[in-house]
Order: structure tokens, then C-alpha cells, then sequence
């Protein structure tokens, strides 16, 4: 049997300066919403025209929201 060598490339979106972060371009439900001022690894299905670049006071609405729904979610559970 031979062996063979497969080649395989990553990309990935540069880290963003602070006060800027990542999103995805397309519409997410916000508790899914990804925010990122790291560097982003794209999978092979995925391009730099999926992701969106926002700056501190966008994310950090994304961010409260994430969290008031989050509490809401846990107070709805603990009443039942």
C-alpha cells in the first residue's frame, strides 16, 4: 500500500484591533451569536464574507441582551 500525503490549508481572519469584534454576516439568533476579537478560523465551507467586523458599544448590546436572556432563561426554569 502506498502512502499518500494529503496537503491541507486553514484560514483564518487576522486579530481585530481593541474595540472591534467579529460577527457572522447572516442573521443568528442572538443567544448563538459569535463575537470574537481574536483571530477567526475559517472551515473549509467558510469565507471572510461570512463574518462581519462591529465595534465595542454593537457588541456590547449583543452582549447585554446575551445576558438578559440568558437570566430570563434561568428564571423561567427555576419557577417550574
Amino acid at each position: 500500500m502506498e502512502i499518500q500525503v494529503e496537503k491541507i490549508v486553514v484560514n483564518r481572519l487576522k486579530k481585530l484591533p481593541d474595540g472591534y469584534f467579529y460577527t457572522q454576516a447572516t442573521e443568528v439568533e442572538i443567544q448563538n451569536r459569535v463575537l470574537s476579537d481574536g483571530p477567526i478560523w475559517l472551515s473549509c465551507n467558510s469565507t471572510e464574507d461570512d463574518w462581519k467586523i462591529i465595534n465595542q458599544e454593537e457588541a456590547d448590546a449583543i452582549k447585554a441582551e446575551q445576558e438578559r436572556l440568558a437570566a430570563e432563561s434561568l428564571d423561567s426554569q427555576t419557577e417550574q
